[in-house]
């Protein structure tokens, strides 16, 4: 039996800072940072959650027309939004848009432990993200 990694060895090159910085960016800081700006701006809430969930769907769609994969964190951060605006706009209280973070925490707890029956678990995808970011070298290995 031949040793995987003699055949397909790690890809050239370090794992570093800057192959995550742009899902950092578009995924985490920027949906934070728009919603923060309109809040300021006196935005509704509602309509600040809204608009925060722009970046991560832009940066999905650019990552797909790019290489024809998703990206998990993306998805789970639309997700996210859009279950937090559903709630808020089906109820029409704000107060959802505050508690929400509660029960979309726990509902992922739930799904990275519901996919450890996976052939490989949900955390393996975002971790791969961090690591390969979209180098297409180091996802294949």
């Amino acid at each position: 039996m031949t040793d995987a990694l003699a055949v397909d060895p790690e890809p050239e090159g370090k794992f570093g800072i800057v192959q995550m910085l742009p899902m950092l960016f578009f995924d985490v800081a920027a949906p934070i940072l728009v919603f923060n700006v309109l809040i300021a701006c006196g935005a509704p809430t509602l309509w600040a959650l809204v608009a925060g969930g722009a970046s991560p769907a832009l940066n999905n769609l650019r990552l797909w027309i790019k290489s024809r994969r998703l990206e998990p964190l993306g998805i789970i951060v639309i997700s996210f939004l859009a279950i937090g605006t559903a709630a808020s706009l089906i109820s029409g209280n704000v107060f959802f848009v505050l508690i929400k973070d509660s029960f979309l925490t726990a509902s992922f707890g739930f799904l990275c432990l519901a996919s450890l029956f996976a052939a490989r678990p949900l955390l393996f995808y975002i971790i791969r993200q961090f690591v390969a970011g979209e180098d297409p070298v180091r996802i294949a290995w």
